[in-house]
C-alpha cells in the first residue's frame, strides 16, 4: 500500500516476543545481519537493485544502534546512500512497522553539580572517580537516554547516554542523576566516556536532531578545589558556586530547604557499623529510604511508628549516602550520612 510499511524478519515468532503489536510480518529465513558490518539490499521481481546500504558499527554509525537500545533509522527525505543519512532511533527499540521516531522534547535538564577532585565518594566499584549530576527541572519524569554529553563544546557527540536502561537513566520530576566521569563506559550506563580536568574545562549536554546538535545546557569551570564540588545554587538556577558535595541530591542544604534539623537527628554520623535515627519529632506514620550516590535505593522501611530506628550498614561499602523521610502531613526531607 502507498506510504505503508512491511517488516521482514528472520524469526517472526522471536520478533513478536519483543514487538507483539506488529502484525503481517514477512518471514525471510535467509536474512543474516552481521553484528559488525554488512550490506542490506532491496531488489525487485526482476532482480534489479532498487536500494542498498552498507552499514558498520564504527563512528559515524551511531553507537546506540549497536546493542544499546536503539535501531538504525533513515533520516527523513534522505536517500540512505551516505553514512550521515542514518541515525539512532530517538526511542527505545525503534519503531518497526511505523514511521521513524521523532525528536523528543527534554524540557529543563541541566548540569547541576560536578566534582573533578573527588577522593572520598566511591562508585559501585569502590573507585573515587570524577562525577557530575543532572537535574530534571520539569514536573514530569524524563528519560535522558539518547542525550550526548561532552567535555569539549566542539565535540558535541563525545559520549551518549544509552537507551537500554531507562530504569537507571530516567530522572523523576525535580530529581537528580549522578554520572561518573571516569572514561570507563564499560562499567555501566552511568559511566561517561571522558574524565573531568581538575585544572578546569567544559561540560555540556547536547541533543541530536536530524544532522545537528543543540546544547541543552553547558558549564565552563576553572581550577577546582580538593573535596569541593561546583554547581548551581539553587538547583537548576543560573548562579554557579563552590559547594559542599551532594551527589544525587539537592544542592540546597537540608536545614534550609526542608524541616528543621530538630525534626529528626541521626547519630553517630559518620559511622562505621550502625547509626540511629531519632524520629520522636517526626509525624507518624513515616518511611525512610536510603540511596547511594548513584541514586539507587539500598535500604528502606515500611510504614513505621517508632521513636527510634536502628540502621546497620550491613554490606554497604564506604561512602556518602542520602536518606529521605516521608512523614504524614509533612513535605519529604532529605539528609546526608557517611559510612567509613
Amino acid at each position: 500500500e502507498p506510504k505503508a510499511f512491511k517488516v521482514i524478519a528472520k524469526d517472526p515468532d522471536g520478533f513478536s516476543t519483543w514487538y507483539p503489536q506488529i502484525a503481517g510480518l514477512l518471514e525471510e529465513p535467509g536474512i543474516s545481519l552481521d553484528n559488525k558490518t554488512g550490506i542490506v539490499s532491496l531488489r525487485d521481481e526482476g532482480n534489479i537493485l532498487v536500494h542498498a546500504v552498507r552499514y558498520g558499527d564504527n563512528w559515524p554509525w551511531p553507537p546506540l544502534a549497536d546493542g544499546l537500545g536503539a535501531t538504525l533509522e533513515l533520516e527523513h527525505l534522505h536517500e540512505g546512500n551516505d553514512e550521515s543519512d542514518w541515525r539512532e532511533s530517538y526511542v527505545l527499540m525503534g519503531t518497526p512497522g511505523a514511521e521513524n521516531s521523532k525528536g523528543i522534547a527534554f524540557g529543563s535538564i541541566s548540569i547541576n553539580e560536578l566534582m573533578a577532585t573527588n577522593k572520598t565518594i566511591s562508585d559501585e566499584y569502590g573507585e573515587t572517580d570524577d562525577w557530575f549530576e543532572l537535574y530534571n527541572g520539569n514536573d514530569y519524569p524524563v528519560n535522558t537516554g539518547g542525550l550526548y554529553l561532552t567535555d569539549h563544546f566542539i565535540v558535541p557527540n563525545k559520549w551518549q547516554i544509552p537507551l537500554n536502561h531507562p530504569e537507571l537513566t530516567t530522572i523523576p520530576p525535580g530529581g537528580f542523576m549522578l554520572i561518573w566521569a571516569d572514561n570507563q563506559p564499560e562499567q555501566g550506563p552511568l559511566h561517561a566516556g571522558f574524565k573531568l580536568s581538575a585544572s578546569g574545562e567544559e561540560l555540556a549536554i547536547y541533543q541530536r536532531f536530524h544532522l545537528t546538535y543543540t546544547d541543552l545546557d553547558r558549564i565552563t569551570f576553572g581550577e577546582q578545589n580538593p573535596e569541593q564540588s561546583y554547581g548551581r545554587y539553587s538547583d537548576g538556577a543560573d548562579h554557579l558556586m563552590l559547594l559542599i558535595p551532594t551527589p544525587g541530591a539537592s544542592n540546597v542544604r537540608t536545614d534550609a530547604k526542608n524541616l528543621p534539623e530538630t525534626a529528626m537527628s541521626i547519630a553517630p554520623n559518620p559511622f562505621s557499623y550502625y547509626t540511629r535515627f531519632d524520629t520522636r519529632q517526626v509525624s507518624k506514620p513515616f518511611t525512610i529510604s536510603i540511596f547511594n550516590s548513584s541514586g539507587r535505593v539500598v535500604w528502606k522501611t515500611g510504614k513505621r511508628y517508632d521513636d527510634e530506628i536502628l540502621f546497620d550498614r550491613g554490606t554497604l561499602i564506604d561512602g556518602v549516602y542520602f536518606y529521605k523521610v516521608y512523614a504524614k502531613g509533612e513535605a519529604p526531607f532529605t539528609g546526608k550520612m557517611m559510612v567509613y
